[in-house]
């Protein structure tokens, strides 16, 4: 597959640490770091290759730890999936009552905070 030169460009944005050939091979990776990190004219670029149910998809499946809650309301208000559901959770493997990890905050209050 030869990518788009426009959407290597926009990924060479969006996931700055990977080369942008691997990112596109990644469909929801790729978009969920374009719909978190994306301009205007990055969103308008993946608009114009992907439709709505790619997008969907990625939201449906997408990676923890990407999304900042601004984006992750507004993509699934846009695409009409409401009501937005709670954003995906990083969970430490292993562990007997794993934490659930949302913005700097885990099930027993801040990272770092005295739990006792």
């Amino acid at each position: 597959m030869n990518p788009h030169p426009d959407l290597l460009a926009v990924a060479r944005r969006v996931v700055w640490f990977k080369p942008a050939h691997e990112t596109l091979r990644n469909e929801v990776f790729f978009l969920n770091h374009a719909m978190t990190f994306g301009d205007a004219s990055d969103v308008a670029l993946i608009r114009k290759h992907f439709d709505d149910d790619a997008l969907r998809n990625a939201l449906r499946n997408a990676h923890a730890g990407v999304f900042d809650p601004r984006s992750w309301a507004y993509w699934h208000t846009i695409l009409g999936m409401s009501p937005v559901p709670a954003m995906p959770a990083r969970r430490i493997p292993g562990a007997e009552n794993p934490a659930v990890f949302r913005d700097g905050l885990s099930i027993r209050g801040r990272i770092g905070a005295d739990s006792k």
